[in-house]
């Protein structure tokens, strides 16, 4: 019902604007969204490894 109402009283180029904006809008949001979670996971990776070759460089080596 909502929905008609509003279709009703808004004329197509203002609907039309409006889904552009708002599918532009979650786009990026969401883009951003799996950047950042693809993105951490490897620096903490990379910063991980870096911490294990330093600690493990500094250590004497392994008896046999």
């Amino acid at each position: 019902m909502p929905c008609t109402l509003i279709r009703r009283y808004i004329s197509k180029g203002v609907l039309k604007a409006l889904q552009r904006f708002a599918l532009k809008y979650l786009g990026l949001k969401l883009t951003q969204r799996a950047i950042i979670t693809k993105t951490v996971p490897l620096v903490g990776a990379g910063i991980g490894a870096t911490w294990n070759h330093d600690s493990a460089s500094g250590a004497p080596p392994a008896r046999r």
